[in-house]
């Protein structure tokens, strides 16, 4: 599978994007891959490496726990932190999804607005288009 970044910035100050692959050889290759795109908006100077930090707590947990879903669980961890130091200004503002590919075995998940899209075929499927609103309660705490 051909894996390429695509990186287009607009000139604007207040916010910053990035991406993230994550390819081994070693034997957490065994695990597959991953595939990390982010944005965060309304940025101030102390989180410039906001997106860094979220993308290597993903990165550690998943190949430290060897599970996607414990992966998650410490991006959580990332998040619990920076607002425990104060950081709540990417609440509402954070645009981010991360892929993990292994045997042609597909897991992702996102959070706030961003696409994600798969390519086969000459067919363009926006696959994350019905995430929002499954598997939630009536009303969330």
């Amino acid at each position: 599978m051909k894996v390429f970044e695509l990186h287009f910035n607009p000139k604007k100050d207040d916010r910053i994007f990035d991406s993230f692959i994550y390819e081994p050889e070693s034997q957490e290759g065994q695990l597959g891959n991953l595939y990390m795109a982010g944005e965060l908006t309304k940025i101030l100077p102390q989180s410039s490496n906001f997106l860094n930090g979220l993308s290597s707590s993903i990165i550690d947990g998943y190949y430290q726990k060897t599970s996607f879903q414990e992966a998650l669980k410490g991006a959580n961890g990332f998040l619990e932190k920076e607002t425990k130091k104060g950081d709540v200004s990417w609440l509402g503002n954070l645009n981010f999804a991360t892929l993990n590919l292994k045997d042609s075995i597909l897991n992702f998940t996102k959070v706030g607005n961003i696409k994600i899209l798969l390519i086969s075929e000459g067919e363009i499927l926006d696959i994350g288009q019905n995430l929002e609103l499954q598997d939630q309660d009536p009303y969330p705490l």
